[in-house]
């Protein structure tokens, strides 16, 4: 990632009240293992049952959490600014492992499954 992008990604989790408390050095630290990520409207952000365990960050746009239940009724969760997503998200409930398709554009940043 360029250093404008490392910047730009650094200065949005400074911002995030998840990342309030964190010292310069590890919002640094943290916004060299991201990267910004960008999905048009109407695409797949995450498959379901995808190989990447990454986690997601939605920081712009809304997104649909995609579930079937066991007779195939299609159930939906809408996610907006601020929610996080994505196999990689294991501090966060098992539901989040699911499909999210994307309802308008969308901003994520990306944490690789090994961020730390």
């Amino acid at each position: 990632m360029s250093s404008g992008k490392q910047e730009q990604v650094k200065k949005i989790l400074k911002s995030l009240e998840a990342f309030k408390g964190f010292s310069p050095e590890e919002l640094t630290e943290i916004s060299s293992q991201v990267s910004l990520s960008q999905s048009p409207k109407e695409t797949w952000i995450v498959r379901k049952k995808e190989g990447r365990k990454h986690c997601y960050l939605l920081l712009k746009g809304k997104a649909e959490l995609v579930l079937n239940d066991s007779e195939d009724n299609k159930l939906s969760v809408t996610l907006g600014t601020g929610d996080w997503f994505g196999q990689g998200c294991r501090l966060f409930l098992e539901m989040l492992q699911f499909p999210i398709f994307s309802k308008t554009e969308c901003m994520l940043i990306c944490f690789p499954e090994d961020w730390s």
